[in-house]
């Protein structure tokens, strides 16, 4: 059946975020330990000691539960949606130790950063979504005759952009 098919793909899923866990904790951070501890820079030596290197191996078997739920077939979408849910959840509280930080902290400073950069690129936003309304209801095309006096366009449309559509006049002048 296809549930016992899912759990086994579940369960192989387990094995390979334990061996990556494994393989990030004993193989790599003994690994960076070892290039760490022969370099002259301190930097590597800071991370270290705050254990930010132990945090970030925190991560693999978290990735490799989140990407790999997408190869297991027949899913429950709930199932699956629940999973994803978890593991990003996990992976914000791995981030949020990583910088030392609460994750409302961590959350708060993406939400700011989502509105600056909403600011930033709303007029590049608009235009995309203004160019997507255009292109799928076929609004205009090149070689249609376009009027719009209040933007000095009267004539054909040479070329629909991301911010642009450029109009030749019927006195030849591109708008």
């Amino acid at each position: 059946p296809p549930t016992l098919m899912s759990a086994a793909w579940f369960a192989g899923l387990l094995a390979v975020a334990w061996i990556a866990h494994f393989i990030a904790r004993r193989i790599l951070l003994a690994v960076v330990d070892r290039v760490t501890e022969r370099t002259k820079v301190t930097w590597d030596d800071t991370l270290r000691d705050q254990h930010f290197f132990r945090h970030l191996a925190s991560t693999a078997p978290l990735l490799v539960i989140y990407f790999g739920t997408y190869l297991v077939p027949d899913v429950i979408p709930s199932l699956d949606d629940l999973i994803h849910r978890v593991t990003l959840a996990a992976l914000i509280i791995v981030l949020s130790l990583l910088m030392g930080r609460s994750p409302v902290f961590f959350l708060s400073g993406l939400g700011a950063l989502m509105a600056v950069l909403l600011l930033i690129f709303r007029t590049t936003i608009l235009s995309l979504v203004a160019s997507i309304q255009i292109a799928t209801n076929d609004m205009v095309r090149v070689g249609d005759w376009i009027s719009m006096p209040q933007f000095g366009a009267d004539g054909d449309v040479l070329d629909i952009a991301l911010h642009t559509v450029k109009v030749q006049n019927w006195d030849k002048t591109i708008t």
